[in-house]
């Protein structure tokens, strides 16, 4: 009972997080003055290291054997840390792809169309980890592929004025691919790792 109640409560977590994260950051692409997505980007990892941080000195319940322990993680897997550089470099582009792709696609589409990271991952593991799909696999990737598609191409009625306060420009081809191009980075990261 309470694994399924942890389970319910993560996967409610989720999707709050990822919904959220579209709707604020699709709004805050149409406030002024406009601001950097590359320095929105910086700081969010930013505040990853320090939290990442402050987990380990809570951890070790020291500030300076925690900094000790990070020295010597490089010191002696130096090699394993310039790996990781790979998928984090990956990473940062996609962050600031997705952040370019909510400048120019409206959050209902960029949902949708970010949602092709399971195929696309699906793919990288066939092709570099010589993973094999059931014919299933295979059939449902297939059929979220098509619901993407008739997402994509579904008509759209055209915003009266007064339905947005605020219009941003659209172009929902260059949006489209910065997302497609993200997916592409995210699942070559997740499977590199």
């Amino acid at each position: 009972a309470w694994d399924a109640a942890l389970r319910a409560a993560c996967l409610a977590l989720i999707v709050v997080q990822n919904s959220s994260l579209i709707l604020v950051t699709s709004y805050s692409r149409t406030l002024s003055p406009p601001y950097l997505a590359s320095v929105a980007v910086f700081f969010a990892e930013v505040l990853k290291l320090g939290a990442a941080f402050a987990l380990l000195v809570s951890e070790d319940r020291s500030v300076s054997r925690a900094a000790r322990q990070v020295v010597l993680l490089i010191r002696e897997h130096g090699w394993e840390t310039v790996q990781f550089a790979i998928p984090a470099l990956c990473y940062t582009l996609q962050n600031n792809l997705w952040y370019y792709a909510l400048s120019h696609l409206d959050p209902v589409t960029a949902a949708v169309t970010s949602q092709m990271k399971v195929m696309t991952t699906a793919i990288a593991s066939v092709i570099m980890l010589g993973r094999r799909l059931t014919a299933l696999q295979w059939l449902s990737l297939l059929g979220l592929t098509a619901g993407l598609v008739v997402m994509q191409l579904r008509d759209e009625k055209p915003l009266r004025k007064a339905d947005t306060p605020m219009q941003t420009p659209r172009n929902t081809i260059s949006g489209a691919a910065a997302i497609m191009l993200a997916t592409v980075l995210s699942a070559y990261s997740g499977v590199y790792l």
